[in-house]
């Protein structure tokens, strides 16, 4: 065949009974009435078809390669005309017809376009291909080879050919939209990567655009491919007309992101189609699909706060408070450092802008959750705990939080363009307000305002330029006058502060303003430095200090004029509370002083403890009225003045420093603990006096309770004194000498050495326990020789069973519901009335060991090829004599039909309901997170000791789908909370 000229691969047939494997092409592809239709006409006796046509199918890789190449090569040649077939029949009933030819129809319907290479020849369908350049068509449409689509390129005939008579589809044509949605769905369904994934949203939403700009918009297929967006990515969901889809469709204009995601994360089908698309997708999807599709609002999901329903309201605070308006300088400076927005850039912009940020309210909360259809849950993670509400009058962002800092406010200003209506300046935001706060969080976390040096630094433009974007920010009269009316007022001019506020409307510019002010009688100069200094000033407690005014004046005549005082409590309490800390050594010195005389009186020690904790030295209430800062001379005098207050005057004596002596004295106590213990140990022996579990246990358990008791910060102790010491804390047997000689004691040289032997016992049996583990009937110590062989033994019956093959499985899982808000819990306290205990390494190992055990036992119940080298975990290859593997994540490897799934295994003695994961595990899920040729699993084993043990298989937290089966608790390290059904 490769021998003939390509003019020779079409051929003229006579006779019709030879085409009947050609004809076949076309027929099979006819409707039942066009086939019947089609036989009752002759064939007239010139036929064209494609030499070797017919054979195709028998063809191997390269034969059907080099196949395509000429077949491609012969369109250049073929005449349009040997595209159409004329059947025509006799008689009364003479017609003829034009039918697509025998080589019209193996061109439309064999995959015969070769796409690549070799013997594993892959075929394209004329369906499947798209005529334009490498830039207009998407890198993951499948395209031809090389020299196929070189050659399509480069030849203007070709391309009328495969446009005109075989109806092949330009990709930038806007005519082909419907054609490319529904295409784009097809790929979608068949597999795209991860990688391209960005380019498949712009295609589509590109083709939905187009598809709405025709005048006459083509009907959609009956069955249609449509991506929907999920948490973990694009999936494909086909539409029938035949059987149409009962949920709702939510299209996506690209305008509320992140509604979008709430809606993805409860697993709606949300599509984005772009901004002006929507009606005809909603059209189109109802029409010729039957479907109930509406747009994305803020009606379509309900917002509850910490258990109420969330409206937005004026009772919000204002994100852009009194203290905080350089947020708003920020917000805009937005316009100035983002290249895609500078035709925005205009002082009108900018005015505009910052006037929709400064009326953005700001609500933290404990707990967000959103309902839609009555289903409720907390806020995908993705969001961050940060929601943002549009509303024309009350623009909102929900945090769930307690407070604003640079890492918050960052987060926060990622969600104020949605919630202005200007999403588009979403990433521009995100990315200005991360790194200012990184500038700024070198300095602490605290907000401030900055200073334009800072500004400049951080967004990487000239101060000059920032001063001036600044100053013309403040160039407009409603801003001035928010801040020249209170001053004026506080100033004494209450009249003048009336007219300016009802005048308001009729000023044009600042000198309608001067004008008022000039005439109510203040100086020219004066009025001029007011006026400047409003206009500068970035907050109205820095114009304060501008102008010299008292801070309870100003506040009072905010209320006067019916708005909010100033207050800067947090700021106050932090200040305060950071000047006690770095006094904190000298200030318990001073309480230990106080009490040292009086220490030895009954409950003398319980209110020493008290008072050292210094929870009584509070910022006085009334400092919040009073001022807006404090400096460490003013809280230096506070503290001092409570002191006093709370200890007296005095004089005290002057002790050594707290901190040395409690050094000393737990030096002291770690150093003759043990024989401290024996002493007591054996005394209560020889007096048949039962002990507090103190002296029973470990010598640690003692020093921390003289320690947290107090009793050691008085004085320096000896050996001879700490008998006392102890006793003043309650801590030392009450019948018992204050006192470490023997011979006080009445004890003899062979009562310790006894007490000694009790004790190398005592430790041996400790030792021992905490190396074992009970399993059944048998106790199996970690740390001998042969305890993979014991635990094998003792759990054979019980894997052996039925009743453990019944129980184990695929896990059913429940999705979890909104998350509730932890309670909070003041840190270092517990109501434990005993030290947590911890598992050794050995009783680690044993568990391990046991549930891998197990797991083995259920694998080879499972998979019909498990065989003992799938065991690639250490513990694994040690009990089966194989040679160790480094840690890969996973505990057993075993191979299937379509790779790999690897089985990681998390052992309980109990069943907690939690996945702890270290890095190299969550490496290995996050890698095998798509389930193609190499799959990870999790064995969840409980009750591993005992006689219910059952092994539970999970799926891949970080898989498609699987996000919600599984809460993330980071508590230790990569914790992971399911709940079986």
């Amino acid at each position: 065949m490769s021998a003939k000229p390509i003019e020779h691969l079409f051929t003229l047939q006579r006779s019709p009974i030879a085409l009947a494997p050609v004809i076949h092409n076309f027929f099979a592809h006819s409707e039942p009435r066009e086939r019947d239709l089609l036989l009752s006409y002759l064939v007239l006796p010139m036929v064209l078809y494609l030499y070797g046509q017919a054979s195709y199918d028998t063809m191997n890789g390269a034969a059907r390669l080099a196949y395509g190449r000429l077949v491609i090569h012969a369109l250049t040649k073929i005449p349009a005309e040997a595209m159409v077939t004329t059947l025509s029949r006799s008689g009364a009933r003479y017609d003829h017809i034009h039918w697509p030819s025998a080589i019209a129809a193996f061109l439309k319907s064999t995959a015969w376009i070769p796409a690549s290479a070799g013997d594993d020849f892959e075929g394209l369908t004329l369906d499947q291909c798209w005529l334009g350049s490498r830039s207009d068509i998407p890198r993951f449409v499948p395209r031809p080879e090389r020299m196929v689509r070189e050659l399509i390129e480069s030849n203007r005939y070709l391309q009328e050919m495969l446009s005109g008579k075989l109806n092949v589809p330009a990709w930038s044509d806007p005519k082909s939209a419907p054609r490319r949605i529904a295409a784009l769905g097809e790929l979608l369904e068949r597999g795209i990567s991860e990688a391209f994934l960005d380019d498949f949203r712009k295609a589509y939403r590109e083709a939905w655009t187009e598809y709405a700009q025709l005048d006459l918009r083509p009907a959609l297929p009956p069955t249609l491919v449509i991506p929907k967006d999920t948490i973990d990515g694009l999936t494909a969901v086909t539409l029938h007309k035949s059987a149409p889809l009962v949920e709702t469709i939510y299209i996506d204009d690209g305008s509320r992101p992140t509604f979008q995601q709430i809606l993805a994360s409860f697993g709606r089908i949300t599509i984005d189609v772009g901004g002006t698309a929507t009606a005809s997708c909603i059209r189109a999807l109802a029409t010729y699909l039957g479907c109930k599709a509406q747009p994305i609002h803020e009606d379509s999901i309900s917002v509850t706060t910490d258990g109420v329903p969330f409206f937005p309201s004026a009772a919000d605070e204002l994100l852009v408070s009194k203290d905080c308006e350089w947020i708003a300088d920020l917000a805009v400076l937005v316009l100035e450092v983002s290249s895609n927005l500078s035709n925005q850039n205009t002082l009108r912009a900018r005015q505009a802008l910052g006037g929709a940020i400064r009326r953005v309210r700001l609500r933290f909360v404990r707990e967000i959750t959103v309902s839609i259809d009555g289903n409720s849950s907390p806020l995908p993670e993705e969001l961050d705990g940060i929601l943002p509400v549009a509303n024309e009058e009350y623009p909102s962002v929900l945090c769930e939080g307690q407070f604003l800092n640079w890492s918050t406010l960052s987060m926060i200003a990622a969600a104020v363009p949605a919630a202005i209506g200007r999403p588009g300046l979403t990433d521009a935001f995100r990315l200005t307000f991360s790194a200012f706060g990184n500038e700024m969080s070198r300095d602490g976390h605290e907000l401030k305002a900055p200073s334009d040096l800072q500004l400049a630094r951080a967004l990487g433009r000239p101060v000059s330029r920032i001063t001036e974007l600044r100053r013309s920010l403040r160039a407009t009269t409603p801003r001035l006058l928010e801040y020249l009316i209170p001053s004026v007022h506080a100033m004494g001019h209450t009249d003048l502060a009336a007219i300016l506020i009802e005048r308001t409307d009729e000023f044009r510019d600042d000198s309608d303003v001067m004008a008022v002010i000039s005439g109510y009688g203040i100086p020219s100069d004066q009025a001029e430095r007011i006026v400047s200094a409003c206009r500068d000033a970035d907050t109205l407690s820095g114009l304060r200090h501008e102008l010299g005014l008292e801070f309870n004046v100003l506040n009072a005549s905010l209320v006067a004029l019916g708005r909010s005082p100033l207050e800067f409590k947090k700021r106050l309490t932090e200040r305060f509370s950071s000047r006690v800390e770095h006094r904190r050594a000298e200030v318990e010195r001073a309480v230990r002083d106080a009490y040292t005389q009086t220490i030895e009186a009954d409950g003398a020690l319980q209110a020493y403890r008290e008072a050292v904790a210094l929870k009584w030295l509070h910022l006085p209430d009334d400092w919040v009225e009073r001022f807006d800062d404090i400096d460490t001379q003013q809280v230096d005098e506070e503290i001092d003045r409570q002191v006093t207050l709370r200890l007296g005057a005095g004089p005290f004596p002057n002790g050594s420093p707290i901190d040395g002596v409690r050094q000393h004295n737990r030096q002291l106590l770690t150093r003759i603990a043990e024989h401290l213990q024996r002493l007591v140990r054996a005394w209560a022996k020889c007096n048949s006096t039962p002990l507090d579990e103190l002296w029973l246990q470990g010598p640690e358990r003692l020093i921390r309770a003289a320690l947290s008791s107090g009793t050691l910060d008085f004085e320096s102790l000896n050996e001879r004194s700490v008998p006392s010491a102890l006793h003043r804390a309650s801590l030392w047997p009450n019948q018992m000498p204050e006192s470490l000689d023997t011979v006080a004691l009445g004890l003899s040289d062979s009562d310790l050495a006894f007490e000694a032997s009790e004790e190398r016992e005592r430790e041996t049996r400790r030792q021992k326990e905490r190396r074992s583990l009970q399993f059944g009937e048998l106790e199996i110590d970690g740390g001998t020789q042969g305890w993979h062989d014991a635990v094998a033994q003792a759990m054979q019956e019980t894997l052996a069973s039925g009743g453990f093959k019944t129980r184990s499985g695929p896990a059913a899982l429940q999705v979890f519901g909104p998350r509730t808000a932890p309670r909070p819990t003041k840190r270092g306290t517990s109501n434990r009335g005993d030290d947590p205990q911890y598992l050794s390494q050995e009783q680690r190992d044993l568990i391990g060991f046991a549930g891998e055990l197990a797991a083995y036992q259920y694998l080879r119940n499972k998979h019909r090829n498990m065989r003992p080298e799938y065991w690639v975990s250490s513990m694994g290859r040690r009990y089966l004599g194989l040679p160790p593997e480094s840690d890969q994540g996973f505990d057993f490897k075993v191979s299937d039909a379509k790779g790999f799934i690897h089985y990681e295994v998390k052992a309980h003695v109990a069943d907690p309901g939690h996945i702890d994961l270290e890095r190299s595990q969550v490496t290995a899920a996050v890698t095998m997170r798509h389930d193609g040729t190499n799959r990870w699993r999790i064995l969840y084993v409980a009750n591993v000791r005992g006689p219910n043990v059952a092994v539970y298989e999970l799926p891949n937290p970080y898989s498609l789908g699987a996000s919600r089966l599984f809460r993330e608790s980071h508590q230790q390290g990569v914790r992971f909370t399911v709940m079986r059904e």
